[in-house]
């Protein structure tokens, strides 16, 4: 494996935070990182990251945000990562169960009301990262970037076919709604040329 991705959670959220400390000040071990905290209602968020840019989700230009912001966009809502505590839990293990997919693996481990680590680091720096993880008793999940990209470019796609579904449905139940009050207008003018001519020959 050269470059990956990875999604690093703990019992304890504070451990969270000790480990990004610990890998961030060293930049041989990772590349780029967040802190992502999943609310109780599900949302996603970035805490704290390496680089500013990680937290402008898909706009900013990196893995990591584009992972982040296609968690808690309206894909991760349509597949049940953005769900909350209810049911969010039950859904990430159904999907990660019945998928391989990168996204549902990561939502997965991060369970609505906590957070999680998502790094993205290269080969060298694999056994420094691994030792601090099992340091402070982590999980880790390691996909290789290649396929975690692969992953987005299709996530990203499935996000635009599902959004230009939505609103060809709209506008056809716009359509719809529309020739049904010509309908009734038309049915009414109706009943009333039919109610005169019948006055008429009365």
């Amino acid at each position: 494996m050269a470059d990956y991705a990875a999604i690093i959670t703990f019992p304890d959220d504070a451990k969270t935070f000790e480990a990004f400390s610990k890998l961030k000040n060293s930049p041989s071990y990772i590349d780029a990182g967040a802190i992502v905290e999943r609310s109780e209602d599900g949302h996603w968020r970035v805490v704290d990251a390496t680089d500013a840019s990680i937290g402008g989700g898909l706009a900013g230009g990196s893995v990591i945000g584009a992972l982040v912001g296609l968690l808690g966009g309206p894909l991760g809502m349509l597949l049940g990562w953005a769900t909350g505590a209810a049911v969010g839990g039950a859904v990430d293990a159904s999907r990660a169960a019945d998928t391989s997919d990168v996204l549902s693996d990561f939502a997965a481990q991060v369970r609505p009301g906590s957070n999680g680590l998502i790094v993205q680091g290269s080969e060298e720096g694999i056994p420094a990262v691994d030792a601090i993880v099992g340091e402070l008793g982590g999980a880790l999940i390691r996909r290789p970037l290649d396929q975690v990209l692969d992953e987005l470019d299709a996530e990203r796609e499935a996000a635009e076919a599902a959004a230009a579904a939505a609103q060809a449905k709209l506008r056809e139940q716009h359509r719809s709604e529309r020739r049904e009050k010509w309908q009734e207008r038309w049915d009414e003018m109706r009943d009333r040329l039919i109610g005169k001519d019948k006055d008429k020959k009365a």
